[in-house]
């Protein structure tokens, strides 16, 4: 039963970092898949620890708040980060990624995969500015990454 779980998990996500990656966006029906995934893999294994479910969420939320702020005070407007800067799909993907991993390997993913946006931004400079870098993409492929590192230990 792990397995098919996962495997629906993996393949979901396999399409969401390739519609980001080409649309920079993708279809809101796949968090919740991903999710149930999640969820059931997580109850199955007996891996769902509340605590850090609870650090990671306090950890995604300190710093949505914080970009808000910095957005806030740079512009000079009363205006959401999250309609201009960073997309929904993006902070909806972090409710999958807040359940999969252990609070050290999120601080880990959340890291990696701001760099790697920005490595991407720098690379991609022109096609960056009028399209935005594909967040939910990357942390698709990363949290795609750990799934394969779940099976194999």
């Amino acid at each position: 039963m792990l397995y098919p779980l996962l495997l629906t998990g993996f393949i979901a996500l396999i399409f969401l970092a390739k519609q980001d990656f080409a649309n920079r966006q993708y279809n809101v029906v796949l968090i919740p898949i991903i999710l149930v995934c999640l969820l059931g893999y997580l109850s199955i294994s007996e891996n769902l620890v509340i605590e850090g479910i609870v650090f990671n969420g306090i950890f995604v939320l300190v710093n949505l708040i914080a970009l808000q702020i910095y957005y806030h005070f740079r512009i000079k407007r009363n205006e959401w980060f999250f309609d201009r800067g960073m997309g929904w799909g993006d902070v909806l993907l972090f409710l999958p990624a807040i359940l999969l991993f252990e609070p050290f390997y999120f601080v880990v993913f959340t890291i990696l995969s701001a760099v790697t946006g920005l490595v991407f931004a720098f690379i991609k400079k022109q096609d960056t500015v009028s399209r935005g870098i594909p967040l939910a993409g990357i942390m698709g492929i990363y949290m795609n990454l750990w799934l394969i590192y779940l099976v194999w230990n």
